[in-house]
């Protein structure tokens, strides 16, 4: 995450800004805890990527594989802890882990397929932009594609499989 992100992200809670607290940076933060100060909800960063859901220790409780290896991925003792607070709060029997990464081999697999290229043309006439934001990008083919002719691109989603 580059910090110059701070000036859009905003709590996925209440609205309010949020407080980066850094905890390992090269070129981009590669950990941290982002934290609303208005609802006191923090947000971890993982590899680079915020995970900005109302309810992180809900996010984690379905996707439990993933947790653990976030846990065991992250360097940082306050984000280990983080993360075991949040894997400690709630459990699900259904874990999402398997089934977000089987999509996101999908997604890899089909980065040079017809339809990809379809879109791609199709937003080639657009004029450049300062800012886009895509919703729903999976593993970024069309964010990275946009980057080519906007400022600042966001992609989002819902799984951090296809984000990494």
């Amino acid at each position: 995450m580059l910090e110059s992100s701070m000036e859009f992200i905003r709590c996925a809670r209440c609205g309010a800004r949020l407080e980066l607290e850094i905890l390992s940076q090269n070129k981009e933060i590669d950990e941290g805890i982002l934290e609303c100060k208005k609802c006191s909800l923090r947000f971890p960063i993982i590899e680079k990527i915020p995970i900005l859901w109302d309810d992180p220790a809900e996010y984690l409780s379905s996707r439990k594989i993933l947790g653990g290896k976030l846990y065991r991925t992250v360097q940082n003792k306050k984000l280990k802890s983080f993360l075991r607070a949040s894997l400690l709060k709630k459990s699900q029997n259904d874990d999402r882990t398997a089934l977000e990464e089987r999509w996101s081999k999908i997604y890899q697999n089909s980065k040079n397929s017809k339809f990809y290229s379809a879109i791609k043309q199709n937003l080639k006439p657009l004029s450049k932009t300062r800012l886009v934001l895509e919703y729903g990008c999976s593993i970024g083919i069309i964010t990275s594609h946009l980057s080519d002719f906007s400022n600042l691109v966001f992609g989002v989603d819902r799984s951090f499989a296809a984000l990494r």
